[in-house]
């Protein structure tokens, strides 16, 4: 289902990619690559609400995905124009980079 997605995707035909994408979602419920690919097609589609509610239901399950995180920020910079909330979630952004993804011995444990 992915990667028929993806084909439609590809291929422009965003609304038959979205259909097939809600597919994989409700299948599969916790995997959270699906749910980022359906936030990256409402992006295309220029539906700025559905994008943020999947980014919400990515991070609800993965608490650090950063691609949910930057696509929120995203949201804020070119939505709203909220840059005081934007430099928040980069600080965010830039917490989970430089320490969830370190190894122990570099993070000093």
């Amino acid at each position: 289902l992915f990667g028929k997605a993806k084909c439609f995707e590809c291929s422009s035909e965003l609304t038959k990619a979205l259909e097939v994408i809600n597919q994989a979602v409700v299948l599969y419920s916790g995997f959270v690559p699906a749910l980022l690919e359906k936030m990256k097609i409402h992006l295309a589609m220029s539906d700025w609400d559905q994008m943020l509610d999947s980014c919400n239901r990515a991070l609800s399950q993965d608490a650090n995905c950063i691609e949910a995180l930057v696509h929120i920020v995203l949201h804020l910079v070119c939505k709203n124009g909220d840059y005081k909330e934007v430099s928040h979630q980069l600080v965010l952004c830039w917490w989970f980079t430089t320490h969830l993804f370190l190894p122990v011995t570099l993070r000093g444990h």
